[in-house]
């Protein structure tokens, strides 16, 4: 059965990363992958890397909230 992977961003260099992550360190897994916008919360070019997490909990977060378990 295929685990499906929300990636809480649509630019191809973060879809592409994500997906080479999962399938280098879960080779056994297979794996559906979608992409969807969402939001940030933070500049579009963050300059620190406090923004750029802060950024990423908040699409995590939203996520949760988009595709709940």
């Amino acid at each position: 059965m295929k685990k499906i992977v929300i990636i809480g961003s649509k630019n191809p260099s973060k879809v592409s990363a994500v997906k080479k992550a999962f399938n280098t360190v879960f080779p056994e897994e297979d794996f559906e992958f979608e992409s969807v916008s969402i939001d940030s919360g933070v500049s579009r070019q963050p300059l620190t890397e406090k923004e750029t997490e802060k950024g990423a909990m908040n699409r995590i977060e939203a996520c949760k909230e988009a595709f709940p378990k």
